[in-house]
Parts: structure tokens; C-alpha cells; sequence
């Protein structure tokens, strides 16, 4: 089979790897399928160019020690189809599926968070499923681990894509928390009922207008200790929205579906659901029970040894040689057993 340029020194140089086809290709890099022949396996692929970016190298090396981390949870996997797929495909998705698919995701989203990692990407288009509805969570290219969660961890907000991108991101609001992937499960949910982005935008304002459409505009208080002083500005510019209960708001559907997906998109980061309590909601719990995530993980990738200009300054120096070592190391053994 035909394999592109990208790949060629790859299955050139190693023949444990079969290449099988062509999966993507974004800005940092492509991605194919590829046979393990020693494991009898599918898997995937990334190439990548780290070494004229600074940012990317860093990005890359916190994504391989967090993969890492998670090696042994299974909810780390390659699968063909997402749930943005899924939800474009159906014409109806019931309700049973719809619990399926969001207790799986949230008993990922509960090992991620009990590692003390913040995935910081969900979207359906990073939701996997198989046919019979397994879901796995991938793509963790912006996760990092939330070693501080308070003013001494200053984080970017330009991470998850917008349309799922929480209040506190959107106002620029640095000291952020895990709560923000609850948000992007909130509108996953959403997305997957009404089988459409609940909170699509083209602008910052438009952004903001659709979510005070939803949620009623947000108090002064939760404006003033979260937003910056540039989005203040954008903020007060929205129109004024009365908050609807979601019960009464939605009422083609089951009010206990309702009031989860409600306190999934509750504006102040500290009352909204977390993943345990959202396991044991009742929409959760009329068919599943809510499982104990008996984990103690400690994630080894604090952000904090360096700041950003260090880093930056020493990049070719030490970003650069620290992933590539770390490439070496934990290179994919030979053994099959292994």
C-alpha cells in the first residue's frame, strides 16, 4: 500500500509495523493507521515536527509523560469512529443510549481526574465509539496535569475549542480547575440530545450571547472575581437574560436528564457537578451503579520546575533533548510480552 511521505522513514526503518492507511492530518502534525505485527494489534500513529517550536515541544513531551501515566486505564485506545460521527449518522438517539454513552465518558473523565490530569479537549470529535457503543477518550495533545488549582497555577485559557470552552475559559480566568472538562461534558451531552452544538458561534460575543441565552446572564459577582478586564468589557455589552430553570426550559425531556445537564453547565466552576456526584445522579443510577474509583495516581507532570521563559530560552538545549530521551527510553519494546 501506497504510505505518504511523512511516514515512509517510519515503516522504512522498522518492519514490526504494517501501514494500513491514512487517518488525518492537522496543524502539529499526521496521523495513520499501522499493523503491530508482535502484538497483532491496531494502532496509531503520530508524527510530529518538535524541534522548530518551543511550545509544540513542550506540548509533546507533557502529552507522552501523561499517556503514559494513563497507560494502564483503558479508556486510553485507538477506535475508527467518533461521537461526532455517531450523533451526525442517527436520526434519533434514544435516551438508554445517551445514558450509555455519558456514564462512560464521565468513568473515564473520573480516572483522568482522580490521576490529576485536566483533559482540557473534550468534543465529540475526541469521544470514540465502537459498534456496540464502547466509548474511549483520546486526543490528550492539550492535557496537563492540575498540580496547583488555585492562584499559584497560572494556565492558558486558550485551550478546548471554543464552542465547549467553560465560562472561566471564555472569561479569561487563568486559575481554572478540572471543572472545566465538566462544562465540555455538559455541552457533549447537550450536543448529543438536540444532535447539534448547543453553543455554536462564529465570535467571542456571539459566545457569550448563546450561553446567557441558555443560563441567564451570570451575576456581577461571578463576572468581577472571574473575568479580566478586557472581557468585562465584551460582557456588559450582551443583552440581559433571565435564567429558566432547564426542566422547565427543556421539557421534551426526562427531568432528571434535565437537571444533570443543568449542574454539568453551571457558571461558577466550585458548584458545578463534579465526576463522582455525577455518577451517582439519578439519571445515572436508574440503570448503572455508580462505581468507586479506587485509584491513588500521582500525575509526575507538574508545569511548574520552569517557568515559560525558561523553558523558551532553554528549548534546543534541554526541551528538545528531554523529549527525545524520553522517546528513547520508553521506546516500544520488541518483546510481544511486554
Amino acid at each position: 500500500m501506497n504510505r505518504p511521505g511523512d511516514f515512509s522513514e517510519i515503516f522504512d526503518k522498522n518492519n514490526r509495523f504494517e501501514y494500513c492507511g491514512h487517518i488525518g492530518k492537522g496543524t502539529y502534525g499526521s496521523v495513520c493507521l499501522a499493523f503491530d505485527r508482535f502484538k497483532k494489534n491496531y494502532i496509531a500513529i503520530k508524527r510530529v515536527n518538535f524541534y522548530n517550536s518551543h511550545v509544540l515541544a513542550k506540548r509533546i513531551l507533557r502529552e507522552i509523560r501523561i499517556l503514559k501515566h494513563l497507560r494502564n486505564i483503558q479508556n486510553v485506545k485507538y477506535i475508527e469512529k467518533d461521537l461526532l460521527i455517531f450523533i451526525q449518522k442517527r436520526d434519533q438517539i434514544y435516551i438508554n443510549e445517551t445514558r450509555y454513552i455519558l456514564f462512560q465518558i464521565l468513568q473515564g473523565l473520573a480516572f483522568i481526574h482522580k490521576a490529576g490530569i485536566i483533559h482540557r479537549d473534550l468534543k465529540p470529535n475526541n469521544i470514540f465509539l465502537d459498534c456496540n457503543l464502547n466509548v474511549k477518550i483520546g486526543d490528550f495533545g492539550m492535557a496537563r496535569s492540575n498540580f496547583y488549582s488555585d492562584r499559584r497555577d497560572i494556565k492558558s485559557t486558550y485551550v478546548t475549542a471554543r464552542w465547549y470552552r467553560a465560562p472561566e475559559l471564555l472569561f479569561k480566568y487563568p486559575h481554572y480547575s478540572y471543572k472545566i472538562d465538566m462544562w465540555s461534558v455538559g455541552c457533549i451531552l447537550g450536543e448529543i440530545l438536540f444532535q447539534k452544538p448547543i453553543f455554536a458561534s462564529n465570535t467571542y460575543y456571539d459566545q457569550l450571547k448563546i450561553i446567557f441565552e441558555w443560563n441567564g446572564t451570570p451575576s456581577n459577582d461571578y463576572i468581577r472575581n472571574y473575568a479580566s478586564t478586557s472581557m468585562k468589557n465584551l460582557i456588559y455589552r450582551v443583552p440581559l437574560y433571565s435564567k429558566i430553570p432547564f426542566e422547565a426550559k427543556f421539557a421534551t425531556i426526562p427531568s432528571q436528564l434535565a437537571d444533570l445537564l443543568e449542574k454539568f453547565l453551571e457558571y461558577d466552576p466550585e458548584t458545578r457537578i463534579d465526576t463522582a456526584d455525577a455518577l451517582k445522579h439519578d439519571f445515572i443510577t436508574e440503570c448503572f451503579l455508580s462505581p468507586e474509583i479506587n485509584i491513588n495516581l500521582y500525575c509526575p507532570v507538574p508545569d511548574h520546575d520552569k517557568t515559560f521563559n525558561e523553558f523558551r530560552d532553554n528549548f534546543r538545549d534541554e526541551a528538545s533533548e528531554l523529549l527525545c530521551e524520553e522517546l528513547i527510553e520508553k521506546s516500544l519494546p520488541l518483546n510481544p510480552e511486554e
